[in-house]
Order: C-alpha cells, then sequence, then structure tokens
C-alpha cells in the first residue's frame, strides 16, 4: 500500500481522481485513506459528473474525511480572439460550475489558455484583454466568487498572468512541473504570486514529459516548494495518474518535506 500522509500537514494534500483505472467514486473510497483531498478532474465540457453522481461524492466527503478541488473543462478558450469563442467557453465553464456547486470544493482550477501565434507584446497585451474582460463576465455570473477559482500557470511565461490575476484579484494554481517544463523561472514565479497561491500542482518532469512521480523534478525545485510550503495553508496537488506513481510521489514528498 502507498505511504497514507493524510492529516499530516497544515495544508491539504492530494491527488487526482485517475490514479486507478475507475470511475471518481471508486478513485475517492481508494484514496481517501491516504490524502485529504482529491483533485476531480472534470476536463471536458460535454463529459461533466452526472447530478448521481455528485450526490454520492458529496455523501463520500463527509463519510471519509476528505475535501476536493476541481479541475475544471480544457476544451476550452477563454482568451481566444473570437468573441464568439469566448462566450462559448464561458458558458461551458458556468455549466460544470453549477454542476459541482454541491462538492464545496476548496477551489475551482481553470486553464486561460494563450491560443494566438504571435507572442509579441501587442499580442500578448490583446491576450491579457480578452481574459480579463472574458473573466470578468464569467465571474458576474458564476456561482462561486473570485477566490474560490485559481488561474493555472502554463506553457507560457508566469508572469503574463500577473496583470489578469491582479485585476480580477484572482488566486493563482502554480503547476510546478509546467514552469519547469518550459523552462520559467520557479523562484521568480513564487515571488510574483507570493500571497496569491492557493493550490500548487506537483508532479516530475523529464525532456519534455511531465506529469511523472515526484521524484523525477528536480531538486531545486522541490527544495523551493517544500520551502514556501512550511506556512502554507492551501491545497497542492500531487497530479500525477497511476498507483506507481501515486506511490513514489508521495515517498519523495515525505521524503521533500522532513528535510525541514
Amino acid at each position: 500500500m502507498p505511504l497514507s500522509l493524510k492529516n499530516q500537514f497544515p495544508f491539504k494534500l492530494g491527488t487526482t481522481s485517475f490514479i486507478h483505472p475507475a470511475g471518481y467514486s471508486d478513485n475517492v473510497r481508494l484514496l481517501a485513506p491516504l490524502v485529504d483531498e482529491i483533485e476531480l478532474l472534470v476536463l471536458e465540457r460535454e463529459h461533466l459528473p452526472s447530478p448521481a453522481q455528485i450526490r454520492e461524492l458529496r455523501d463520500l466527503a463527509g463519510a471519509l474525511d476528505v475535501t476536493y478541488n476541481i479541475h475544471l473543462p480544457m476544451d476550452i478558450s477563454l482568451a481566444d480572439p473570437s468573441p464568439g469563442i469566448r462566450l462559448r467557453s464561458r458558458e461551458a465553464v458556468l455549466r460544470a460550475l453549477d454542476r459541482v456547486l454541491p462538492l464545496n470544493a476548496s477551489t475551482h482550477t481553470l486553464h486561460v489558455t494563450f491560443d494566438i501565434p504571435d507572442k509579441d507584446p501587442d499580442s500578448v497585451g490583446a491576450w491579457q484583454a480578452w481574459a480579463i474582460e472574458s473573466l470578468d463576465r464569467l465571474l458576474a455570473k458564476a456561482p462561486i466568487g473570485a477566490g474560490n477559482l485559481t488561474v493555472e500557470t502554463l506553457d507560457f511565461p508566469p508572469q503574463w498572468l500577473t496583470p489578469v490575476v491582479s485585476q480580477l484579484d484572482l488566486p493563482v494554481c502554480v503547476d510546478v512541473g509546467h514552469i519547469v517544463r518550459f523552462g520559467f523561472d520557479l523562484k521568480a514565479a513564487l515571488d510574483s504570486f507570493a500571497g496569491k497561491i492557493d493550490i500548487f500542482h506537483l508532479h516530475g518532469v523529464t525532456g519534455e514529459q511531465d506529469h511523472r512521480a515526484l521524484n523525477f523534478l528536480a531538486p531545486y525545485a522541490r527544495d523551493l516548494v517544500a520551502e514556501q510550503l512550511k506556512n502554507f495553508h492551501g491545497s497542492v496537488s500531487l497530479e500525477i495518474f497511476s498507483l506507481k506513481k501515486l506511490t513514489d510521489s508521495l515517498n519523495c514528498f515525505n521524503q521533500m518535506m522532513a528535510r525541514l
């Protein structure tokens, strides 16, 4: 059995709902003894959990002493140059938020992808303006407040998100694996988002392959994250997708924190 790290830290340690080749509820039952929180992966707009599944997940949370954070659909483009695509993306996110609302998730993590071929300052500025407009309209209709919606660092420089999250007062999901994989400055990102980080996604990286076990994350990155976690009270999700990777990641995380 993997090492249990439940109730070991001042933050909520979790992992994804895709560890076992089974559904949401089976994963929750199997993982609840090991971690504090499950990252429910609701990744496609047309494949939301059914209302019955949501009721079962809500009941399991109380029975098994586990909480949830939600990864919202990724097949959207909230900052697309097309107003129509932005509108349909917001509608998809709102449907997902309405569906998972009974789970009282600790946070709901959102991708704001960069879908422009050019990366010159004017293009980045336009993307930021579309993101701010779209997220502002989303929040006006959302059943949750801005403090419960985190924007994730993706495959573009993390500082591009700074004006977006600052203007809308949104918290941030720092995906450490993404930052390392794409060669960005992790310490600069952590410093830039100080006080605004609600959740970390942790996973290992080798070359262009991410979402590996945590022991494949560079030691310098593990050390930087461990230092951040000393006074952290949000969520940490081991974002991997197999039992073997979870076993290795829990062992690595335990060693990483023990060095403090």
